[in-house]
């Protein structure tokens, strides 16, 4: 006994059927490749922030030294324009280029605070140990340098945020070059302070 052939679907049933799989498929692909901006949707979203904070200098302002919005906005605090905060608006491709050095490149998420903190104490008291210190240096660690600011950096990619700090970044980042999360972060630093620089320029 021949069995009855199924009922061909109408021409526009098929193809929104072969469209829904194909949704399926594609979309996690999409994803993947270019991250959820939706939670960034809002431009006022400030995606990354850096302050220098203490050391000689008296801040000026509680303005942080540099903010990115999800849109591209750059506001510069006032320490880099004579106490005026500025402002300029970057294009979608060097934002890109900056999420992706700051997310991607140099990989903000995976460094840790506390662990740089482990390292440096680790380090110093293995040196301190050994005497191979050829000539006398700041301390670092908890321990305190009198013209030595505190880095913060926080980010926000989408739900995902994250900070990091580190006294004395630019002295212990040359000090111990062998510490990976250390130079990527003063790596972010120079980065960030390049913006401001270039930000207060351009409102000249």
């Amino acid at each position: 006994m021949e069995k009855a052939a199924m009922p061909q679907l109408p021409l526009m049933n098929r193809l929104a059927h072969c469209f829904a799989i194909a949704s399926l498929i594609i979309l996690p692909l999409v994803n993947d490749a270019f991250g959820d901006c939706s939670m960034n949707a809002d431009p006022d979203t400030v995606i990354i922030q850096w302050s220098s904070k203490g050391g000689l200098e008296k801040p000026a302002s509680a303005m942080a030294d540099l903010t990115v919005f999800a849109d591209g906005r750059v506001l510069a605090g006032p320490r880099f324009a004579n106490g005026t905060a500025t402002e300029q608006q970057l294009s979608e491709a060097d934002l890109a280029a900056l999420r992706r050095f700051v997310f991607e490149k140099q990989d903000i998420w995976s460094i840790d605070s506390a662990a740089i903190e482990r390292d440096l104490k680790a380090l110093a008291n293995s040196s301190a140990d050994s005497g191979s210190r050829a000539v006398p240096v700041h301390p670092l660690g908890t321990e305190t340098v009198a013209d030595a600011a505190t880095t913060v950096i926080r980010v926000r990619d989408g739900v995902r945020t994250h900070q990091v700090s580190q006294y004395n970044l630019f002295g212990a980042a040359r000090r111990y070059p062998q510490i990976d999360e250390l130079q990527r972060l003063r790596a972010i630093e120079i980065c960030l302070l390049e913006l401001a620089d270039q930000t207060a320029a351009a409102a000249r």
